[in-house]
């Protein structure tokens, strides 16, 4: 089940939007395929956000180099595996920077926001910062069945993804990062499903995320939501 169901509209009457945000962009297909195919069967108009072009990471034997460098090779790698999930925006930082960020949530006016869960400093700012930017969209994470969200973050909305129903367009799109290495395909260590979850936004701000973001360091930071909006 998605939850915009197929043929709903919003009170606009507008078709849905889902904007699914990553830290970097082998992160935004891996975990976020399966919501975005089933958006799509949904009718709803889709949107990816990688905050750093995942230059840092390891790259594969073999892989052609490059003068722009691989930063910019796997910002085409994401655009190439977008296409073959139908998204029809895709934003690739130079760093995570939050007027970057900015920018790719108001160019695409989300009404569900998805980001990639995950265990490091990044993650956890790039959660409470969408928080702050994201104005009336619903904020959720996005993660396996084997992430465990803390009880005071939720908000009680938690949707089970199968990623075997659109297992064939999942692989094509993971196939085109081809600079990256020990990327999971469906069927040979791939999660079996994905789950959307809901957050409560001033929990997690008062709460579990800023205790991690005081120990870290970066560019992104905690926006209070008024201070967001104001901008």
């Amino acid at each position: 089940m998605f939850p915009l169901s197929a043929g709903r509209t919003l009170a606009s009457g507008t078709c849905p939007r889902v904007q699914v945000i990553a830290t970097h962009p082998v992160e935004a297909t891996l975990a976020g395929a399966p919501l975005l195919l089933h958006a799509v069967a949904a009718g709803a108009a889709t949107a990816v956000c990688a905050v750093t072009p995942g230059e840092s990471r390891p790259v594969a034997a073999g892989t052609p180099p490059r003068l722009d460098g691989v930063g910019a090779l796997r910002a085409e790698e994401l655009r190439r595996a977008a296409r073959r999930l139908w998204v029809q925006q895709v934003d690739v930082l130079d760093r995570p920077d939050l007027d970057g960020l900015r920018r790719a949530i108001r160019g695409f006016t989300p009404d569900i926001i998805a980001v990639v869960a995950g265990g490091t400093p990044l993650h956890a700012r790039l959660v409470t910062s969408v928080l702050g930017l994201g104005g009336s969209a619903r904020v959720h994470l996005l993660h396996s069945d084997d992430h465990e969200l803390p009880a005071s973050t939720a908000s009680g909305m938690r949707v089970r993804i199968s990623t075997a129903d659109h297992g064939w367009a999942w692989r094509r799109a993971l196939a085109e990062h081809g600079s990256e290495t020990g990327v999971p395909m469906p069927g040979e260590g791939a999660p079996r499903h994905v789950v959307l979850e809901r957050l409560d936004g001033p929990r997690v701000l008062r709460q579990t995320l800023p205790q991690t973001l005081a120990r870290s360091q970066g560019h992104l930071r905690v926006v209070p939501t008024s201070e967001a909006r104001s901008a």
